[in-house]
């Protein structure tokens, strides 16, 4: 994860695009099941950006479960 400030997204002209699901009791109750240890992490599989075409080949092939990532650097 990167820390980035909001002046240097304001700069760039960044947008971060997300989705909001539940309430805050419900956020509140993952985050003790998190602190619990309950949840188990997403399967994720790191490409780097000149391996998008076939990191987008293998999903829509079905052939990776859970998340493909793309690596920068």
């Amino acid at each position: 994860m990167v820390a980035v400030g909001a002046s240097t997204l304001e700069a760039q002209e960044v947008q971060i695009s997300g989705s909001y699901v539940g309430s805050l009791p419900e956020f509140s109750e993952l985050i003790a099941l998190a602190r619990q240890g309950a949840l188990r992490p997403i399967p994720t599989m790191p490409f780097a950006l000149d391996q998008a075409e076939a990191a987008l080949s293998r999903l829509e092939g079905g052939k990776i479960i859970g998340r493909a990532i793309l690596v920068n650097g």
